[in-house]
């Protein structure tokens, strides 16, 4: 019992220690403009850098506090050439990267909101991609449509669908890319949501949510918990799950809930039914039972003439008992 015990303990020990893929999501939040680079003027007053700042500020505040990672090219008034945003999402090793701009067109009368993206089906020769970009078409384009439609869901803009586009950031990362443009400025109307601070945070979540609808973060209560990190490489193994988009780090775990976990850990074989004359059964993870009858326990073999093959080993012909390397174990009370 003590030996297994510590095979329990150590096993669990040495999964949990595992190296894995990313542990969260991690998302690239790109307020355009900025600096000396305020982009387009609002029929309000409203500058884009300002407008797109605060709301990836809020974006970046909603990704964290529902369970993804959230890094931003930058976080004040500065300037930063479109090249440095590109190798500064690079560096990162993130998953995603999602641009935050709004619009403006010389006719007033141009309001809503899109999405753009770089499609491979459609290049342009002065303004060449990435091959990662090339590639990632199918990501990019789903990645713009959930943001698209949670966006207009949700605020209510009119949607202009989504754009295929060679704006340098979409086109030169290597991870999933979009740029948002979320209302006109140019626009009396949009001008005024884009003014309004209630609408910059509804549009912050429903860009979230779009994220979330494309890549969910793992468990939103998770965020800043010490455990974090083992307890979404036991996720992606599919040894532990949550409750919804919780885990309920801190709740006692049941009985019931630390077998399933075993079992899931350890991967133990189905218990075999009996299948031949006279035996008397089959133990968790035995291979057979054939001629002759007799018990079989954790991954033996009974053969010809019965016997009992405790963990490993084999009982032959004429019967005995083969222990190999293995104990008898008639129950473990956890």
């Amino acid at each position: 019992m003590n030996r297994l015990l510590r095979t329990i303990v150590l096993g669990g020990a040495l999964l949990a220690s595992m190296p894995g893929q990313a542990l969260a999501t991690k998302v690239v939040v790109d307020p355009g403009h900025g600096g000396k680079d305020p982009g387009a003027h609002g029929v309000n007053g409203l500058n884009e850098k300002d407008v797109a700042l605060d709301i990836a500020d809020r974006l970046r505040d909603e990704l964290v506090r529902r369970g993804y990672e959230a890094v931003m090219t930058r976080t004040d008034d500065t300037y930063v050439a479109l090249a440095d945003r590109v190798d500064f999402t690079n560096r990162q090793g993130a998953d995603l990267f999602v641009s935050v701009h709004a619009n403006w067109y010389k006719n007033p009368a141009a309001n809503g909101t899109m999405v753009l993206y770089y499609d491979d089906s459609a290049p342009q020769a002065d303004y060449p991609a990435s091959d990662s970009m090339k590639a990632l078409t199918p990501e990019s384009r789903t990645l713009a449509q959930d943001v698209l439609d949670s966006f207009v869901g949700s605020v209510g803009t009119a949607n202009l669908g989504l754009t295929k586009s060679a704006v340098y950031v979409v086109r030169m990362g290597s991870i999933p890319s979009i740029l948002v443009e979320t209302a006109f400025l140019s626009n009396a109307s949009d001008a005024s949501l884009l003014a309004d601070p209630g609408v910059r945070e509804k549009m912050a979540v429903a860009i979230e949510r779009g994220i979330e609808a494309y890549k969910p973060p793992g468990f939103a209560d998770l965020a800043g918990h010490w455990a974090r990190d083992a307890v979404l490489r036991l996720k992606e193994r599919g040894i532990v799950e949550g409750v919804g988009s919780s885990f309920q780090p801190d709740r006692a775990m049941t009985r019931a809930e630390f077998v399933t976990m075993l079992d899931r850990a350890f991967k133990l074989p189905e218990p075999c039914k009996v299948t031949a004359n006279g035996g008397d059964g089959a133990a968790v993870g035995s291979r057979e039972v054939v001629s002759g009858g007799g018990v079989a326990a954790s991954g033996g073999t009974a053969g010809n003439g019965g016997g009992l093959a405790a963990i490993g080993g084999t009982a032959g012909s004429g019967g005995g008992v083969a222990a190999s390397g293995g104990l008898r174990v008639a129950a473990v009370v956890l």
